[in-house]
């Protein structure tokens, strides 16, 4: 009898063990579902993408570039009566860029898209540079400029300036003007040695406007009415 009581009690408490390792609500943590529940339905968190970990989405420029076709001298297969005179066509911040013969407009730049321009304009707008003259083999040489620099003494502080605009400069489009008045502070020393006021220099025509720009002089201008 004693023996039939403990196989019972045996069995029950085996069941009682089968029972707790089966109770619901505790399941395997490599089985946890990671599901999340919001407004709009259900989303697993595996699928959720911070803004750092996203891929940016590739940026289509606005304008497409066109690539230059070619660079052509047309004086050398037309039969143009061409003057013995140099023609500067560019410069930059120290050099002069000098064609030979006034052929500037004779040098046409053609584009994939089917358009062209003088070399000239071409220069100006940015659209060639010099390097794509001397892969077409566009002949021409350079001086340096004359300038060695241009200094605003009172951009750097050593002289105190009234605080009204000064107009210093015009020419058929423009008028130009400093933030202060200035222009006698402003200096151009040229590779000589001697120096000249900025509004001298641009009266001799020794300096263009654009020289202000390749040193940094700071300007304003104003279209005339």
């Amino acid at each position: 009898m004693k023996r039939i009581l403990l196989t019972v009690l045996g069995l029950i408490l085996i069941c009682l063990f089968i029972g707790c390792a089966s109770e619901p609500g505790t399941p395997d943590i490599n089985e946890q579902n990671t599901d999340e529940t919001t407004d709009t339905g259900t989303v697993s968190d595996t699928a959720i993408s911070t803004p750092a970990e996203s891929q940016p989405s590739e940026c289509v420029p606005d304008v497409i570039t066109r690539e230059i076709v070619s660079i052509t001298d047309t004086t050398q297969t037309q039969n143009i009566d061409l003057p013995d005179v140099e023609e500067p066509f560019y410069e930059d911040r120290q050099y002069v860029y000098i064609f030979g013969n006034p052929i500037s407009k004779y040098v046409i730049v053609e584009y994939t898209d089917g358009t062209s321009e003088n070399v000239k304009d071409a220069l100006e707008a940015g659209h060639v540079a010099l390097y794509d003259l001397d892969r077409f083999g566009i002949q021409y040489f350079a001086e340096p400029k004359l300038i060695e620099d241009i200094i605003d003494h009172a951009e750097s502080g050593e002289y105190a300036t009234d605080e009204a605009l000064e107009g210093f400069y015009s020419d058929e489009k423009y008028l130009y003007y400093f933030p202060s008045i200035r222009s006698q502070y402003v200096i151009v020393y040229f590779r000589d040695g001697t120096e000249m006021p900025i509004r001298e220099a641009l009266a001799a025509g020794t300096v263009k406007i654009r020289d202000l720009d390749w040193f940094g002089i700071q300007y304003y201008k104003e279209e005339r009415k």
